[in-house]
């Protein structure tokens, strides 16, 4: 029982971490942001029920001791005056989704394997990404930054930046030469890659901006549950993926 308490604590965590449209919702409304720890472990229990990844879960403690650590630090980051614990965000994001990559294939459906939608991963990673972390803006917080950068509008920067993070997290991850069991993970991918840009899009227009963030929030909820749905069902890697 253990390794899926951590998980689902590490899963929850980071899932809030990530979300600070979610956290600019509930502050417009006079919300306590800790009270987004509701329903995201609604949506997490939901979720990681529907995929069947707690009995999956690999069994090295590794995972779960790298998990509890980052989370430990993630809840404590607000209340440390460290820049550097900007990094612990994005690092947590990797743990939970290498370990989704490393759970074991459902029972049942081993010989079904499909092709795994690699642009469809690419252009959903790169919206994730990009909602989800400030690469560019947590290095500029310690003095990593460059005089070209700076000269890029920030949410321009942000996006460049997180489709560099998405192409190497899906070559060096090995992704694309790994079909998928079925899942629903297009059914939410797709939409969500849609209400992105449609939403990114109508945040140019002051008439518009304040139904484009709402539209944002929802694009990163379907991006963030098919990205779960998409790590946790890809099938061990084999000659025939990688000849395809």
């Amino acid at each position: 029982m253990a390794r899926p308490a951590i998980f689902f604590v590490a899963y929850v965590v980071m899932m809030v971490a990530t979300f600070p449209d979610a956290a600019a919702f509930f502050a417009a409304h006079a919300l306590n942001p800790w009270l987004l720890y509701a329903p995201a472990a609604v949506v997490a229990a939901g979720v990681l029920a529907h995929a069947r990844v707690p009995p999956r879960l690999p069994q090295a403690p590794g995972w779960y001791a790298a998990l509890a650590v980052l989370a430990l630090a993630q809840l404590a980051a607000p209340f440390l005056a460290s820049p550097w614990l900007a990094f612990v965000k994005p690092a947590l994001m990797l743990a939970v989704a290498l370990t989704l990559l490393a759970v074991k294939p459902r029972v049942g459906d081993l010989y079904q394997g499909q092709t795994m939608p690699g642009f469809i991963a690419f252009l959903a990673f790169t919206a994730l990404i990009s909602m989800s972390i400030r690469p560019l803006v947590d290095l500029a917080a310690v003095g990593i930054t460059h005089p070209a950068l700076e000269r890029v509008p920030v949410p321009m920067a942000n996006l460049a930046a997180a489709t560099v993070l998405a192409a190497a997290f899906i070559l060096l991850s090995g992704m694309r030469h790994r079909s998928m069991q079925p899942n629903p993970a297009k059914a939410w991918l797709v939409p969500g890659i849609v209400v992105f840009l449609v939403a990114a899009a109508a945040m140019h227009s002051k008439a518009t901006v304040e139904y484009a963030r709402h539209g944002l929030l929802a694009a990163h909820l379907l991006l963030f549950v098919g990205a779960t749905y998409l790590l946790g069902h890809l099938l061990p890697s084999r000659p025939s993926d990688h000849m395809a």
